[in-house]
């Protein structure tokens, strides 16, 4: 007999989450197995297990939570332990077990959102020599890629020392600690083609969440803009372990201009969904949809690597260095950057009926 009480976030996945996580807590679906309590101690079990191990059992899905699977801590008791280690492996997830100072990242308060402006990238000649760049990388590949903490910024290119550059400056303002590194990557999006839009997403370590269910996500997440034109940054107040029926009353609205940036909390729901009456009333003139959408993403991790993001290539690194000794704006060396804090403005609306007769009907977001 299984109980559940709404829908989980995550996919079903074959492998036991105690693989990953050992002994220490995280966020995943709780289950709990009746009929394997002992003494009115409940035993928590991960997904894989409820499915699994305790297939025929009276197993209660109660959320998403700080956790690990009792059962695979009991050798005797999980039957798939030996199989989901050597997918643990795979994954190079052994870190996971063994690190002594992970932090928490879904306990923490959320961060509220900030916009500023890099002056740097308000420079047009900066701006399009990152472009390029930018352009060159999407042809070569769609991956994210990593830089650590301590990284030094010889021997790498443009994009990879504006990302460096991004997660010092609010490692350093916010005085974090036990940083792993940046993830990083760009956006190229042809604003008359199918594929202008980003969905609604929250932004999580893939390969962990499909493998095993676990959730592990950034502590702080960017954009920046390298145009102005395109489709608006949605920020939602919606986490992942929230359930769907979770009342979001309001939500942040980034357009882009050249040189901005934005931070927001690392596990909230977020894109771009390409729905007309989000754009800014000038785009009736249609050059709100002109040319390409490009943004610059960076995402700070906290504790531990996302599994499977790896550093840019040294063949990709090179053909994005040559790109920038052919760049038409010339190869003047990477500025230093600096930000310059914006005030958000609000916009309260009480009712549907407050909004003016051409904005009435609601946005349905995908």
């Amino acid at each position: 007999r299984r109980i559940k009480s709404r829908k989980i976030s995550f996919t079903f996945t074959m492998n036991c989450t105690f693989a990953v996580t050992g002994s220490r807590t995280q966020w995943q679906p709780i289950f709990i197995c009746h009929d394997c309590t002992v003494e009115e101690q409940n035993q928590c079990i991960c997904d894989a297990c409820s499915q699994q191990c305790h297939k025929d059992h009276n197993v209660e899905y109660v959320g998403m939570g700080p956790s690990y699977c009792d059962c695979g801590k009991d050798e005797e008791c999980c039957k798939i332990i030996e199989a989901s280690r050597v997918k643990a492996q795979e994954l190079r997830c052994k870190d996971c077990v063994e690190h002594d100072k992970v932090v928490e990242v879904e306990a923490l308060p959320l961060l509220d959102s900030q916009v500023s402006r890099i002056t740097e990238l308000e420079d047009t000649k900066t701006c399009e020599h990152l472009k390029e760049q930018a352009t060159a990388l999407v042809k070569l590949s769609r991956d994210t890629h990593w830089l650590d903490f301590d990284e030094s910024p010889d021997d790498l290119c443009d994009l990879e020392r504006l990302a460096l550059q991004i997660f010092k400056l609010h490692t350093a303002a916010r005085e974090l600690e036990n940083m792993a590194g940046a993830e990083w990557w760009v956006q190229v999006k042809e604003l008359k083609s199918n594929a202008a839009a980003v969905d609604l997403h929250y932004d999580k370590d893939e390969k962990l969440a499909e493998s095993f269910g676990l959730g592990h996500f950034p502590l702080i997440s960017t954009v920046s803009y390298l145009s102005d034109n395109g489709y608006p940054t949605l920020v939602l107040p919606h986490r992942y372990d929230e359930s769907e029926e979770h009342d979001m009353d309001c939500m942040l609205v980034s357009h882009p201009r050249l040189g901005k940036h934005l931070l927001f909390d690392g596990r909230l729901l977020h894109g771009a969904p390409s729905h007309p009456a989000l754009l800014r009333d000038e785009a009736e003139n249609n050059t709100t949809l002109k040319g390409y959408r490009v943004t610059f993403l960076v995402n700070l991790w906290q504790g531990l690597q996302p599994v499977g993001v790896k550093r840019l290539s040294s063949e990709i690194r090179d053909a994005l260095l040559t790109t920038a000794k052919k760049s038409s704006t010339g190869n003047d060396g990477f500025p230093d950057i600096s930000t310059e804090k914006e005030d958000i403005p609000s916009i309260t609306v009480l009712s549907e009926d407050d909004l003016p007769v051409d904005k009435k009907g609601r946005i349905i977001l995908p």
